[in-house]
């Protein structure tokens, strides 16, 4: 069982996580579309001309207009795959909610009510959100690499038991939402703890802190002319 000490100082941060979550979730619906913007400038910046003879594009896709159910609606951009050399393409259906925002948002609701100190908070969230993009960008990587070698694309030839590996890895990596949460937790725990944060929380409260009473100083003038007039008194004797 875990020690008290430990209950008592993290339970109201265990319940605070996911209400931050839940929050940071609905901020989506007022922010989602200027959201999915800056993920397909961001993924179009970094892809679009990355490898030699293709194109790589992010679109927004107009769902309402496409006559979409509303369950698929979430598929806001069009990974378009240009095989310019064979004139070729293919188009993939995302989510820049599910490939990117939930992945920050569940780690910055993590952060945020993690118990040390204000300073390192900040750094492991400033930290922690530039790894989640690294991560988002690993996602896209996947995806795009996995369609070109689709056959329709034809930009690459591997056999077909890389062809299915890589679309394995490529779904579990970007369609699974597992991942969506596995690696934002282990982000979180790499640069929000360290070491000695374990120690910290079970000790009682005060222990390892040396707190001072407010009226240490005047304690301290007290003594020192009390010394001093000891030290008069015993050069008078002398004398």
């Amino acid at each position: 069982m875990l020690p008290r000490t430990l209950i008592r100082r993290l339970l109201p941060r265990v319940l605070l996580a996911p209400l931050l979550y839940a929050l940071l979730m609905l901020v989506w619906l007022p922010i989602g579309e200027e959201y999915g913007r800056a993920f397909r400038a961001l993924a179009n910046t970094v892809f679009e001309h990355l490898i030699d003879e293709t194109t790589t594009r992010f679109v927004a896709t107009d769902t309402v207009a496409q006559g979409l159910a509303p369950g698929a609606r979430m598929h806001d951009t069009s990974l378009g795959l240009f095989n310019n050399r064979d004139r070729q393409y293919a188009t993939i259906p995302i989510s820049s909610q599910y490939i990117a925002y939930v992945p920050a948002a569940l780690f910055v609701a993590l952060a945020l009510p993690t118990p040390v100190p204000w300073r390192r908070r900040w750094l492991g969230l400033l930290g922690g959100f530039l790894l989640i993009q690294c991560f988002v960008l690993l996602r896209c990587a996947a995806m795009i690499f996995s369609g070109y070698c689709r056959p329709e694309v034809g930009m690459f030839a591997p056999p077909s038991w890389v062809r299915r590996s890589l679309a394995f890895g490529s779904e579990m990596l970007t369609v699974s939402l597992t991942m969506s949460f596995i690696v934002p937790i282990a982000l979180w725990v790499l640069v929000m703890f360290r070491r000695g944060d374990l120690t910290t929380l079970l000790a009682p409260a005060g222990v390892g802190t040396e707190a001072k009473p407010k009226d240490a100083p005047a304690r301290r003038r007290r003594s020192q002319k009390s010394r001093s007039r000891g030290a008069r008194t015993g050069s008078q004797a002398r004398r």
